[in-house]
């Protein structure tokens, strides 16, 4: 996992039956990076809905499951490819507070502060409470109600068709 931490990926096709760690750790450890975050398309022969639900529980971008249709495969990474510079992972603030989703600790002007999982659970909701007014005000203002495109477990990001 090392060097995926180090190197820059734009996407990482991620089997989960590695022969030596579970290819869904993995994707939740690429979740966890503080930078940039490789989309993730999972590629695995797990077919059950419960296995789809933990790979995007996980962090996938997309679930393809074995035998695959080569040339679908090939659209559905061009597809995710062309989403590859928009971040996955943002941080939330209000005022002095700031909180990356995820996350057991918030900055406080600056200072971290330990909390626990139900207290950030608790705090990323009333800061995304804001967001749902950010929304409503910026599409009384003409915007597309997509311009703000929520990403399950990870925050918020420009959707880009609703800029075009």
């Amino acid at each position: 996992m090392g060097w995926l931490a180090q190197e820059r990926f734009d996407l990482v096709l991620l089997d989960l039956g590695l022969p030596d760690t579970d290819g869904l750790n993995i994707c939740r450890q690429l979740r966890r990076l503080p930078r940039h975050q490789p989309l993730v398309l999972m590629l695995t022969a797990r077919d059950g809905r419960s296995d789809k639900q933990l790979g995007y529980e996980g962090g996938a971008d997309d679930y393809v499951v074995k035998p695959f249709d080569p040339e679908l495969l090939r659209v559905r990474l061009a597809a995710l490819l062309r989403r590859a510079d928009r971040p996955l992972q943002t941080q939330h603030s209000w005022g002095p507070l700031v909180h990356q989703p995820g996350q057991t600790v918030a900055l406080v002007h600056g200072d971290p502060l330990e909390l626990t999982p139900k207290e950030a659970l608790l705090l990323e909701h009333l800061l995304r409470a804001h967001m749902r007014n950010l929304r409503q005000k910026l599409m009384a203002a003409g915007c597309d109600p997509n311009l703000i495109e929520t990403v399950y477990g990870h925050g918020y990001r420009l959707h880009a068709s609703a800029a075009a």
